[in-house]
């Protein structure tokens, strides 16, 4: 029923793109672009195919809006549509312009579907890009709009409504992860600005809320608190079990986390295993940086002996 009446409100709106429009595809495997084209106008959506790691998709760079010019042919501020012994070709500048004959296209589902996964894949790439920039102490990744995108609802839906669908969806996503951020550097900031008033038992409640966060905001709290109170280090360490390897990392990777708490009394049983874990990620360092220079000599020596 929502689709329905979003359906409805678009027809209202747009009768002339949605009543006339033919839906075209331009044959390019790495930049399917389709145009909507009617009488008057149309609308390029330029959708590229990129891979990353593990994961493809598409992605849809700016759309372009064209209007029908006296010569009969369309022009938009990055592209041109053009008639040529009755063939339909598009002409898109990006760098440099190249041209792509246009055929009408026969599944409409699929096209829908592309041209969905393209705007939902940039606009969620946008919005990671936005909140990083907002809180950088964290990071959410754009990769995540490949995890979602999965459990997307009717991904063929009609690719006007899909884009008031996914806008509303990836701001309900971006007002929780905001929402979260705020909270983990709230606590951050308390923690850090005030490490030497506040009590322990605040303290510790306060790092097992922080747990859950993004890992900047507990290695820059435990960075704070190993200068600042070392001892609380290896207390947190004994008392929050669940988070004692996230805080022994954070000693095992910054020597400078390292020469504040290695002199700390008491503590021993903990901190034996703190040092031992510590000794143990070192060998491993270094056991692996000998492999990749031994690797690295020996593809040498190969390529010296058989010139």
């Amino acid at each position: 029923m929502k689709h329905l009446i979003l359906t409805m409100l678009i027809l209202a709106h747009c009768p002339a793109i949605l009543g006339q429009a033919r839906l075209l595809q331009t044959d390019s495997q790495w930049h399917p672009y389709y145009v909507e084209l009617n009488e008057q106008e149309g609308v390029v959506y330029p959708v590229t195919t990129f891979y990353d790691k593990g994961a493809s998709g598409y992605y849809m760079q700016k759309k372009d809006t064209l209007q029908k010019q006296p010569d009969n042919s369309y022009a938009g501020r990055n592209s041109k549509i053009v008639r040529e012994e009755g063939k339909l070709y598009l002409l898109y500048k990006s760098g440099k312009t190249k041209k792509y004959l246009l055929n009408t296209v026969t599944d409409t589902l699929l096209a829908n579907e592309k041209m969905n996964n393209a705007y939902y894949q940039r606009y969620y790439a946008a919005m990671s890009t936005e909140v990083n920039e907002t809180y950088p102490l964290g990071h959410h990744s754009f990769r995540n709009a490949f995890y979602t995108w999965t459990v997307v609802p009717e991904k063929q839906m009609n690719h006007r409504q899909f884009e008031l669908w996914a806008d509303k969806r990836i701001k309900e996503v971006k007002d929780s992860i905001s929402a979260s951020h705020d909270q983990h550097t709230r606590l951050t900031n308390y923690i850090t600005q005030n490490i030497r008033s506040i009590t322990y038992a605040t303290l510790k409640d306060s790092m097992a809320q922080l747990s859950t966060a993004d890992g900047i905001y507990f290695v820059t709290t435990i960075d704070t608190i190993a200068m600042k109170q070392p001892e609380y280090f290896f207390r947190l360490a004994e008392d929050l079990p669940n988070t004692r390897s996230a805080i022994f990392s954070t000693g095992i990777y910054s020597r400078r986390v390292y020469a504040a708490v290695k002199d700390v009394k008491g503590h021993d049983e903990v901190k034996k295993e703190f040092l031992k874990e510590r000794k143990y990620n070192r060998r491993m360092t270094f056991t692996a940086l000998g492999i990749v220079t031994f690797t690295a000599g020996l593809i040498t020596w190969a390529l010296i002996a058989l010139t």
